[in-house]
């Protein structure tokens, strides 16, 4: 460098330097949202596969289950009396929501396998991206909903 300034190879050396790192750390960026959001399908996923479990077992059983949605804790429960069969926690950078029959938090499984309650479970991730499953009365379907 002279006193008049910078060359043309060491401007375009510089800002060739910087594309590379600004191209990288995007790159990262949007890799780790692409796992978050898998992620997200997988928990969802979970939650149906878990929902369908319990209504197996309780026609396999000859049992009446319940199925709650704790939000503050985030997990949610499958139980029977006292008895808890089945808990999952989901990570802390997660909220899980159930609304059943627009008040309530938790539906029962009838040794028939018909839910009680419709309603929904939503769940999202630190990036405001949301899944939702809905549940029908009686039959129990379970729907897994995709909401980008």
């Amino acid at each position: 460098m002279d006193k008049r300034g910078f060359t043309l190879l060491e401007l375009l050396m510089v800002l060739g330097i910087t594309t590379i790192i600004i191209f990288f750390t995007l790159s990262i960026s949007l890799s780790t949202r692409r796992d978050e959001r898998i992620l997200l399908d997988q928990y969802i996923h979970m939650i149906a596969n878990d929902i369908i479990y319990a209504k197996e077992y309780a026609i396999a059983n000859n049992v009446t289950l319940v199925f709650l949605v704790d939000s503050k804790n985030k997990r949610y429960l499958v139980y029977r009396g006292n008895f808890i069969l089945l808990e999952q926690k989901l990570p802390d950078d997660y909220e899980i929501r159930g609304i059943f029959a627009n008040v309530h938090s938790s539906f029962t499984i009838s040794n028939l396998g018909y839910v009680d309650r419709f309603g929904s479970i939503t769940i999202s991730n630190k990036y405001g991206e949301i899944r939702r499953i809905t549940i029908t009365i009686k039959t129990g379907r379970v729907k897994v909903m995709l909401d980008d």
